[in-house]
């Protein structure tokens, strides 16, 4: 690798003023209104980003705007598709012509041909009456009881069934929650659950024909009548004796393990579980609701449900206490019981201020063409922004060790509960007009903020923007469902809005200190917070008075800002969250739309402003080699000064240069600095990757530029060093900080291998072999980066390349790359060369892997342990254990020829539980 000697020069110490030339900004193409509009008077807002969104999702006409999963409850093999409203569609993946995400508008999964209404109002009403007079329909759940691992003599979906055996059926429990007559405001109201038992068959299964010709009720059967104020979005685990609900705001009375029956907190999310002895599926067994809190206390959930494996924490690593309230809504739970989906940010676009007049947070103004009411009333805010403000959807469980994590995503696209109407949707000014890049074709500064909250009824999805559901990974067989992430435990999951792949990896990674997604952070128990004892307190820096009823009192943008940290391990001692502090005249922004980052939201950095993180002392500090990095699009313009982007807790500094150039600064005041050829950096307002590997206790400085190593730097003495103290991004001192657009900042007690540290950059690694671009791009590298790649391929008996290249593509909406289009994709090479699988075969040793001991270790629990990657003791096909990103092992009923590809299999197949196909005997050769 290449020394850099170092050199000592002067560097500016007053450079704060940032010398950028005034763009005149086209004029907006609608009227800007004000007065009961009007935005709170604010610093200079952020530059235009890079990466264009269209984050209305659902239009004012009800249609939707990006490709769409339904976020409907579904059979365990993903295929029949279950409504709230009790209508059943058909998931038709082999019906897709192109992946999932690059479709049309709304869902291309299935369609109305081919669906079935359950008379449930005929068939359950008139019967649950009898129990709970006044009973009306309200939501349902799938409850299919379809192991894993077959097993003899269990019932199994599909099996072969209707006209020559050809038809796939499916029995399975519809669950009904069924609500009594409303009651004063407040006070408690009777429900019930109904199981009916439906069997449905479906004709010309797993091909583009599917369709349901029958569904057939049985007598449907009832559990107890409850007391809560509401049972709504039920979900039940795959063994179908979990169920997760939501019961808005009753207070429970509950026994615990020692047998002391407690009440006296109000809560939102609860459970009920019953004894494995008894049958799935039955709602006589449902007597009993407990908080959802409880269950990691509850010896009958924790031993059974990796989601209750570990205490819960909130987004800042608070313990939330047995029985407290779960500041969350709008439960799912994922088939297995690993971990539990929600809604989590309670904020609104709207707001009194001290005078009592309503106010928009940003300037506001109505769509084009479009007449709304300007001096909004009270009425009016509600109708337009609804009175149960929720969004953003977060994770809580085994992968996240118990700490909820509010997901970066589209699926978390905007802060606000905004109706779709025309009328309620509105234009804000987010951004200062003409700063854009020339990629950028809206320069004016204006974003439409689409529909947060929910919308009216329509075909093929759901009406509630917050309902969550993943279909997993039941379909990644299919290329058109494959994951275009490149990290490895990634599901494809949906709200009634959007669909997005959602990445787990670095919640699961023990040795990350830090990930600040730049999402503000949730605080679970803050007594000065107005809403504390019913949601967790939204640290975007906006500060609330008070609340009458929905009638939020703010004084603005003046409290204090935390952004989360979303690393989950308890391996090490995790900052709780990044506080974000700005000098006077200066202002950064956490964003309230998932606008300017390479996922979702990203931070924008004033060049007087700086996030710091306070590093608890432990061991680990010093003894461990790490990895930093962190997404950068800088928009400075510089007059040969540097700017603070990193400072290290032993004063050490890098420092960048107008994108064009990166130093380091050693506590001994050297200066270690390297051009950025314009082939490897975007200098054109666009993110690059940057990530440095802290070695030899920070002696040793590696570079990576957008995933490749690019420079080293060695000297006597530590030059950026890890320690007990404060790591900053931005300003740190009288130099100028940072300006411009930071997203993913990573660190890590490790320095990952080349495979993850490009994947960390948002790609995948390839190896190329003939003359193309890429390869010329590539080579720009030094010569010994490429023959590192080889070596560590070589160790790992694989065949290595001339070169390579981390393929990645930070203007796409995600910033991921669609597949390699060139090379050859060495993913598997670095994370699993003691493969490839094979059907027949024991699963091999992966107990030496590094890539698998990012995630597992000794003691670790629910599956992640060193019991996962131990050699298997029989052949793959009967092996229960599967990756999260693995389809089922076992499928059954009806296989049309070439379901999988030419030739697999080359007939028709037709299978009847016990004998069920096992996919590894086709996929796994």
């Amino acid at each position: 690798m290449n020394r850099i000697l170092p050199v000592v020069v002067a560097l500016c110490g007053a450079c704060g003023v940032d010398s950028e030339a005034t763009v005149v900004a086209p004029e907006a193409p609608f009227a800007v209104t004000s007065g009961g509009l009007g935005a709170l008077p604010t610093s200079p807002l952020p530059d235009i980003p890079s990466i264009e969104r269209d984050l209305v999702l659902v239009k004012a006409n009800g249609a939707l705007s990006r490709p769409h999963v339904p976020p409907f409850k579904t059979t365990q093999d993903g295929r029949l598709a279950l409504t709230n409203e009790g209508k059943l569609y058909v998931n038709r993946p082999e019906g897709l012509t192109q992946h999932v995400l690059d479709g049309p508008p709304g869902t291309s999964l299935t369609s109305e041909v081919g669906s079935a209404q359950l008379a449930l109002s005929s068939v359950v009403v008139p019967l649950a009456n009898a129990a709970l007079p006044g009973a009306s329909l309200d939501m349902t759940a799938m409850c299919d009881p379809t192991p894993n691992q077959p097993r003899p003599g269990q019932p199994r979906n599909p099996y072969p069934c209707g006209p020559g055996q050809r038809s796939d059926c499916y029995d399975v429990t519809v669950v009904v929650s069924l609500l009594g007559p409303s009651t004063s405001s407040g006070a408690l109201r009777k429900a019930l659950l109904s199981g009916l038992p439906v069997t449905i068959e479906v004709a010309d299964p797993k091909t583009p024909q599917a369709r349901i010709v029958r569904a057939q009720p049985g007598p449907p059967s009832f559990g107890p009548v409850l007391s809560v104020r509401d049972l709504f979005e039920p979900v039940v685990t795959e063994d179908g004796r979990l169920l997760v609900t939501r019961v808005s705001n009753t207070d429970l009375k509950w026994p615990d393990d020692q047998g002391t029956l407690r009440s006296g907190v109000s809560h939102d999310t609860a459970y009920s579980v019953y004894d494995e002895r008894f049958a799935p599926c039955d709602v006589t067994r449902w007597t009993q609701l407990w908080p959802l809190t409880h269950a990691p206390y509850h010896r009958a959930v924790r031993s059974r449900y990796g989601f209750a494996k570990y205490p819960f924490r909130d987004p800042e690593g608070n313990l939330i206490a047995d029985g407290d309230r779960f500041k969350g809504t709008y439960p799912w739970m994922d088939r297995g019981g690993k971990n539990v989906f929600f809604t989590t940010v309670a904020a609104s676009l709207y707001y009194l201020d001290a005078q009592g007049q309503p106010r928009s947070k940003y300037e506001a103004a109505c769509l084009p063409g479009v007449t709304c009411n300007t001096q909004p009333t009270l009425q009016d805010i509600q109708v337009m922004q609804g009175t149960w403000p929720y969004q953003h959807m977060g994770v809580a469980g085994l992968w996240t060790h118990g700490k909820m994590v509010s997901v970066d995503s589209v699926l978390s696209h905007l802060d606000f509960p905004l109706f779709s109407g025309a009328s309620q949707q509105r234009m804000l000014k987010l951004f200062t007009p003409g700063t854009g890049p020339a990629t950028v074709a809206d320069q004016s500064g204006w974003v439409q903020a689409g529909s947060g909250r929910a919308s009216v009824l329509r075909p093929l999805s759901s009406s509630n923007g917050e309902m969550i559901e993943s279909l997993e990974s039941l379909f990644a067989f299919n290329p058109n469902f494959a994951t275009r992430s490149p990290r490895d435990v990634v599901w494809l999951m949906s709200n009634g809005k959007a669909t997005d792949e959602v990445e787990f990896d670095d919640y699961l990674d023990l040795d990350t200190l830090i990930f600040a997604d730049m999402r503000a952070s949730l605080t679970q128990d803050d007594p000065g917070y107005f809403g504390n004892n019913q949601r967790m307190h939204y640290r975007d820096g906006f500060r609330y008075d008070f609340a009458q009823g929905w009638n939020h009192r703010g004084e603005g943008f003046v409290g204090e800002k935390r952004l989360q940290n979303a690393a989950t391990t308890l391996r090490l001692k995790t900052p709780a969250f990044g506080r974000l502090t700005s000098d006077p005249g200066y202002s950064s922004r956490i964003e309230p739309m998932a606008l300017g980052g390479i996922k979702g939201k990203g931070l924008w950095l004033d060049s007087g402003s700086r996030v710091t993180w306070t590093l608890e002392p432990q061991p680990a500090l010093t003894s461990q080699d790490w990895y930093v990095a962190l997404f950068v699009d800088q928009r400075q313009t510089f007059q040969g000064d540097a700017a603070d982007l990193l400072t290290f807790p032993n004063g050490g500094k890098v420092l960048t240069f107008n994108a064009q150039y990166v130093g380091y600064l050693s506590p001994q005041n050297e200066l270690f600095f390297v051009a950025l050829p314009p082939a490897l950096a975007h200098q054109d307002k666009r993110y690059n990757h940057y990530a440095f590997a802290l070695q030899d206790g920070g002696r040793r400085v590696d570079f990576y530029l957008n995933g490749l190593l690019f420079w080293t730097v060695q000297d006597d003495a530590p030059i950026l060093a890890m320690g007990p103290g404060a790591l900053v991004l931005g300003k740190s001192g009288a130099r100028q900080g940072f300006r411009g657009w930071v997203d993913e900042v990573k660190v890590v007690a490790r320095v990952p291998d080349a495979e993850l540290a490009c994947n960390h950059a948002r790609g995948s690694l390839v190896g190329l072999t003939g003359p193309s671009p890429e390869l010329s791009r590539a080579l720009r590298y030094p010569p010994s980066t490429h023959a590192g790649i080889s070596q560590a391929l070589a160790r790992r008996s694989r065949p290595t390349y001339a070169a390579y290249a981390c393929h990645h593509d930070t203007l796409a909406p995600d910033g991921a790359p669609r597949r390699a289009s060139v090379g050859v994709r060495l993913t598997q090479d670095f994370r699993f060369p003691e493969g490839p699988l094979v059907w027949s075969a024991p699963r091999p040793d992966s107990t030496g892997n590094a890539f698998c001991l990012t995630c597992h270790a000794a003691g670790q629990v629910g599956g992640l342990g060193l019991g996962a990657l131990t050699r298997g003791t029989t052949p793959l096909i009967a092996d229960p254990r599967r990756q999260p990103s693995m389809w089922p092992a076992f499928q059954s009923g009806n296989f049309p020829a070439n379901f999988l590809a030419p030739g697999v299999p080359a007939s028709h197949v037709t299978l009847a539980p016990p004998g069920v196909q096992g996919f590894d005997l086709w996929l796994f050769k």
